[in-house]
């Protein structure tokens, strides 16, 4: 009885997967470079993610950047995708048969190819950033997190969107806290509204101490008003917070900083924009 049930069950699984696909394939078609479709640049860029200067990936960028605004469609529904349950138990279910090979993404894969995407892109997706802005307010915290990371690849194009990044500063969830403070510190525009954020936002409880100070050394001069609480924070017990504060007091104003007794050369590593 059970053994039937199961095949029944499969056999209705499988009719729903075969649909699924049949939609996939009537879907319009993907914008495409050199015959090969946006999906094939991205994942060859994705996989040649740790090596920037490899022939593979300059050639992925190059693609990439050749089909210019065309992707953003694409590249703005994957940063939405968001799994249904159903979907995630059909995707989990496909992934063990074997009786009919048809390849699911999940959202996390989607979220990664439009990270991709748009790293590739850089300023000249600034024309998706209205459509990012909506989704810094979606519920799902993780489109939230791929807006951001989105939003930080355009750069100071985006800046835009600060006002809505300096809202998420005090979103309920870290991560999404600790991707929009490193936005800030990217786009580094606006330094009317970013800088007062990230000066209020130092010392709060769950603010991610560093990043915050590092996102403040960004705005170079523009960042003054911070100098009096970087100065109490030399006083630090972290060693590490005492080094990243030194910093941004050397770039905002030098004459504050007081002569250190350590060496404070390359205190943010990462600070230049890299996804870490």
């Amino acid at each position: 009885m059970r053994e039937q049930l199961f095949r029944g069950f499969s056999a209705a699984l499988l009719a729903g997967v075969a649909l699924w696909a049949f939609c996939l394939l009537l879907g319009p078609g993907e914008p495409a470079y050199q015959g090969r479709p946006l999906t094939y640049w991205v994942r060859q860029q994705q996989q040649s993610w740790l090596l920037p200067h490899s022939p593979s990936r300059i050639e992925a960028d190059h693609a990439i950047r050749s089909i210019g605004t065309n992707a953003l469609p694409l590249l703005l529904k994957w940063t939405a995708a968001k799994d249904s349950l159903f979907q995630r138990k059909l995707v989990a279910w496909a992934r063990k048969q074997s009786l009919i090979k048809v390849r699911f993404h999940s959202d996390e894969e989607y979220h990664a190819q439009a990270d991709a995407g748009f790293a590739s892109l850089g300023a000249l997706a600034k024309p998706a950033v209205p459509a990012l802005i909506k989704l810094l307010n979606h519920s799902d915290t993780m489109v939230r997190v791929t807006a951001e990371y989105d939003l930080m690849w355009i750069g100071p194009e985006a800046q835009d969107a600060v006002p809505a990044l300096v809202r998420c500063l005090n979103d309920g969830d870290f991560i999404v806290r600790f991707r929009a403070t490193r936005c800030l510190r990217d786009i580094h525009m606006k330094p009317e509204l970013a800088v007062p954020a990230l000066v209020h936002s130092l010392g709060k409880p769950g603010v991610p101490l560093r990043e915050t100070i590092a996102a403040l050394a960004q705005f170079g001069e523009d960042a003054k008003p911070a100098v009096p609480r970087l100065m109490n924070l030399l006083e630090s017990k972290d060693p590490g917070t005492r080094l990243a504060a030194s910093y941004a007091l050397e770039v905002i104003d030098p004459a504050a900083r007081p002569s250190a007794p350590f060496d404070d050369q390359n205190v943010l590593p990462g600070a230049h924009g890299h996804r870490l």
